[in-house]
């Protein structure tokens, strides 16, 4: 067979081209270290090569979750450690404070240090990592908790929206009790009336051998009420119900509570001072406590009579006997004439009333006398206390107006919701430029010997407060007159108001309804801000109650409703179109000032309160997810005793404030349990870390083994590779000679 040249040409370079493939290929693997370079070098070790680098990518990232997870738990648990510092200072402070060697003043500084331990401790709780709040899981853009104060955080709290004090009543000519915004207009009512009514007031006593200084109790009596009768009469607004007389059946002569007047018609300058002044001699050392000034509008009959504010409206000097205007809407010039009541120390009457407890002090002896002598069986009908003012009054144009309670809770205004958690000592009140006095204890006012002396009450304070549960007890009769709920709805409250109607039935008239005293909603209500409730349900318009009427501005049940019949109250909330300004004895914005620092929840970027936490989760392993947070609620409670940081540094810096013994013992024994809790914590916490280092060993080790088998299918041997590359290259080489050789070109290759 003959071999021609082609076909000795193409086997010389196809074996040429395969020793120069070889070659390159061994220069490639030399220059890269690399073995697999594409998947046809080997494709069952690429493919396992593959694997292994996601391995190795999975690896590396379980490595980054560890890493962070230590980082955060490295915070917390240095937060936590903190916590313990401030806890274990904490209960020094109780240890030394619970020592009976220590006075309350001493207990006072303790405090004031347990005030700041407080806060630093809320502040460890909103400990940050990377912009992130730890100890709140999921909503770590939100504070767990915050430190909050009425004046800044609550815009609405000036305007008087933040705070509400309950229900005030006034007792009116049907026996029944409305909120002031809710007063009805009857004709005014007289002793006479309620007495033919089977309703009136009587001084109530335990014995018939009174003295002087002893007190009696006024009390409801009423055979149309059972709910008021027998029941004592309380925290009584003073200008309400003057007291100026009262009738006993059998005595020589009506007794009066020796109060004087003194009448000033347009002649009061602002800033002027004004001598009082007792036929024609100048009156001096006034009672403290009896000095009430009240304007009237002559030229208005039947309108309101004002009660002046003392720092607001005027200023006394009780031992002068003088007084100054501070309110131009009173002074000369205006409608207004101004009334002054006063009682003088060593003139007393015949009694003195305390319209906080509504007891009556027996002053003389012919007042004690004809109380004596007064049968315990007659006495609710023998003893006629009137009730009822001379003139119209603005909280009570028709009566008596009184509360059931002294207590007041403070909410915020926006959403109702009750404000806690307040920091002691934090809260201050002030009515203009008169700031009232806190205290604690058991209330002692004032009280009359057995001479008919007034003597300074042991313990005599104008409020207190239970700061955990935001609960203000008033004992100053100003200050309980003054917080009315009505004066909330003023300049800046949105519009929005409330008013309680009771004893309503589907066949009685429409109740109007008021958003200032005296001033109706009538046709200015918006249907679509309208919620009535009953005992907090519900009730639906059209079928519980009168949406026309509701329209304009009253309050009508519908027959058929569930609530037809039952004696019950209602809430009515709504808002009024174009509300006019509030009277002018009401306060301007500023003027009440309750502030103070409290503790809330983190609220969200739409205002809403944030409280679930969550877990933040970490994948360490191949199927292995594990938290990393620790979330506030579960850190600062103890579930055994239910005990939480926040009531138990809160208890017991109110139990400093108020040099409260057993307070600060319960509060030592609860630091104990808070204590145990962080460091439980904080140990799982410990635990946990350990936990996550020893799976960052593991997968370092990992990391290294999957890392060799890597190695060792894709890298190159480079000694092999270099003795491999030395022989392709003399293989190569070889052939090129070979081929020399053997491709001799003749005339024949081209025949």
């Amino acid at each position: 067979m003959r071999i021609t040249f082609a076909t000795v040409n193409r086997n010389v370079q196809r074996n040429l081209s395969r020793r120069y493939s070889d070659l390159v290929g061994l220069q490639e693997q030399l220059a890269t270290g690399k073995r697999l370079r594409k998947a046809s070098d080997d494709p069952i070790d690429v493919a396992n090569t593959i694997k292994l680098r996601a391995k190795e990518s999975q690896l590396s990232q379980y490595k980054r979750n560890i890493q962070d997870g230590l980082a955060i738990m490295g915070v917390a648990s240095s937060a936590m450690a903190s916590m313990n510092d401030i806890l274990h200072r904490a209960r020094e402070l109780a240890v030394q404070a619970a020592n009976g060697t220590y006075n309350d003043s001493d207990r006072l500084y303790m405090q004031q240090e347990v005030d700041q331990l407080f806060r630093q401790m809320m502040s460890v709780v909103n400990t940050k990592f990377k912009g992130t709040y730890i100890f709140n899981g999921t909503n770590g853009n939100v504070p767990p908790y915050k430190i909050a104060s009425s004046g800044t955080e609550r815009v609405d709290y000036d305007n008087r929206t933040m705070a509400t004090f309950g229900t005030v009543f006034a007792r009116q000519a049907d026996g029944k009790e409305w909120n002031t915004p809710n007063i009805p207009d009857p004709a005014v009512v007289t002793a006479a009336t309620h007495t033919a009514n089977g309703d009136n007031l009587y001084l109530n006593y335990a014995t018939s051998h009174l003295r002087i200084g002893d007190k009696v109790q006024l009390t409801w009596n009423s055979s149309a009420d059972t709910t008021i009768n027998g029941r004592s009469l309380q925290y009584i607004y003073p200008e309400t119900m003057p007291l100026d007389t009262i009738t006993i059946a059998g005595a020589p002569r009506q007794f009066t509570n020796g109060v004087k007047s003194e009448g000033y018609a347009g002649s009061v300058n602002v800033g002027a001072t004004t001598q009082l002044i007792d036929g024609t001699n100048p009156v001096r050392n006034i009672s403290r406590g009896s000095f009430v000034i009240t304007a009237t509008n002559p030229a208005a009959p039947g309108s309101p009579t004002y009660t002046l504010i003392e720092g607001k409206d005027y200023n006394v000097n009780y031992e002068s006997g003088t007084f100054t205007l501070l309110n131009s809407g009173y002074s000369s010039g205006s409608v207004y004439d101004l009334d002054v009541k006063y009682r003088v120390d060593g003139e007393l009457g015949d009694y003195a009333v305390d319209y906080v407890t509504g007891q009556v002090s027996i002053l003389s002896e012919d007042f004690r006398d004809a109380l004596n002598g007064i049968p315990n069986t007659d006495r609710s009908t023998a003893i006629s206390v009137d009730y009822n003012p001379a003139t119209p009054l603005p909280s009570a144009p028709n009566g008596l107006t009184y509360r059931t309670d002294n207590v007041f809770q403070i909410v915020e205004g926006k959403l109702g919701d009750t404000i806690r958690d307040i920091f002691p000592g934090s809260m201050k009140i002030k009515i203009g430029n008169k700031e009232y006095v806190e205290g604690h204890g058991e209330y002692q006012p004032d009280y009359y010997d057995e001479n008919g002396v007034l003597q300074p009450g042991k313990n005599k304070y104008d409020y207190s407060v239970d700061y955990e549960t935001g609960m203000i007890t008033v004992y100053n009769t100003d200050l309980m007159r003054d917080m009315r709920p009505e004066w909330l709805g003023g300049p800046g409250a949105k519009n929005q108001f409330s008013s309680m109607v009771s004893g309503v039935t589907g066949a009685s008239a429409a109740v109007p309804l008021y958003y200032y005293p005296n001033i109706p909603a009538a046709g200015n209500i918006d249907p679509a801000t309208v919620k009535v409730t009953a005992g907090g349900v519900l009730l639906t318009a059209g079928v519980d109650y009168d949406a026309a009427e509701m329209a304009n501005g009253n309050f009508k049940l519908l027959p058929g409703s569930s609530y037809d019949n039952i004696k019950t109250q209602f809430k009515v909330e709504f808002g009024v179109f174009n509300p006019v300004d509030p009277p002018a004895n009401m306060y301007s914005i500023n003027q009440l000032q309750i502030t103070f620092d409290y503790i809330t929840r983190g609220v969200d970027m739409y205002g809403d309160m944030v409280t679930s936490q969550g877990d933040i989760l970490r994948i360490i392993e191949d199927g292995i997810v594990v938290p990393i947070n620790i979330g506030a609620d579960a850190l600062l409670k103890d579930a055994p005793s239910g005990n939480d940081m926040v009531g138990t540094l809160l208890r017991y810096s109110q139990a400093l404030l108020k040099d409260d013994r057993d307070g600060i013992q319960n509060a030592l024994d609860e630091l104990t349990t808070m204590y145990d809790a962080v460091l439980n914590s904080q140990s799982k916490m410990g635990a946990q870390i350990f936990r996550f280092e020893l799976t960052e060993q593991r997968n370092g080790e990992q990391a290294i083994e999957v890392g060799a088998q890597v190695s060792s299918l894709a890298d190159a041997d480079l000694a092999e590779v270099i003795s491999k590359l030395m022989l392709a290259e003399s293989v190569y080489n070889a052939a090129l000679q070979a081929a020399m050789r053997v491709l001799q070109p003749s005339l024949a290759n081209y025949m």
